[in-house]
C-alpha cells in the first residue's frame, strides 16, 4: 500500500468522505423527509492552500467571479509539508495536515480579514502521512486519512477549535 499511487489513495479517501453516514444494514429502511425549502449557504470569502514549500497561502475570494486575491501577510511559514487543508462548514476553522511530520494544525479564521490564528494546544499528533482531511457536515468532527497503514484518525472539534481524539481512533 505504501507504494500505491497517491491518486488511487485520494480517490478512496474521497469515496470514504462521500460515504460517511451511509449504512450497510439491509434489515431496515430509513425514511428521510425532504424539505421543499431551498437551503442557502454563504459563499466562502477566503481560500487557503498548503504548500510543499513549508507554508500556507491565503486568498480572498470574489464571490461573484471566483477570482482570487492574495491576502496580506501570506504565505505564512508552517511545518515541513503542510499540503492538506480543510475547513469546517461554518468557515470558522482551517485544519492543516502536515504529511511529513504527521501533525494537524487548527487555525481560527478571522471572518473579516481572513487572518489565521493557531488555536492552542495545536498542533496535534495524527495518523502517519496524512493525505486527506475532512469535517462532518455539522462541523463537530474531523477525520484524517493516512497514506500509510489504511488508518483514519478521528477527532471531536469543539466550538473553540480544540481537537479531542475519539475513543478507539485511529480506525
Amino acid at each position: 500500500m505504501r507504494f500505491m499511487p497517491r491518486w488511487i489513495i485520494l480517490s478512496g479517501v474521497l469515496l470514504f468522505s462521500g460515504l460517511i453516514g451511509c449504512s450497510s444494514s439491509n434489515t431496515s429502511t430509513a425514511v428521510v423527509p425532504v424539505s421543499t425549502t431551498p437551503v442557502v449557504t454563504a459563499k466562502a470569502k477566503f481560500a487557503y492552500t498548503g504548500n510543499q514549500g513549508q507554508s500556507i497561502s491565503g486568498f480572498s475570494v470574489d464571490t461573484s467571479s471566483g477570482a482570487l486575491t492574495p491576502l496580506s501577510g501570506f504565505p505564512i511559514p508552517l511545518g515541513n509539508n503542510p499540503t492538506v487543508v480543510a475547513h469546517d462548514p461554518q468557515n470558522r476553522f482551517l485544519i492543516v495536515a502536515d504529511v511529513s511530520s504527521s501533525l494537524i494544525h487548527v487555525f481560527a479564521i478571522n471572518s473579516t480579514t481572513g487572518a489565521l490564528t493557531e488555536v492552542a494546544p495545536s498542533p496535534y499528533n495524527t495518523v502517519h502521512e496524512p493525505v486527506a482531511v475532512t469535517t462532518d457536515p455539522s462541523g463537530t468532527h474531523v477525520y484524517v486519512a493516512s497514506q500509510y497503514g489504511n488508518l483514519v484518525g478521528a477527532f471531536s472539534l469543539s466550538a473553540s477549535g480544540v481537537l479531542t481524539p475519539i475513543a478507539g481512533a485511529p480506525f
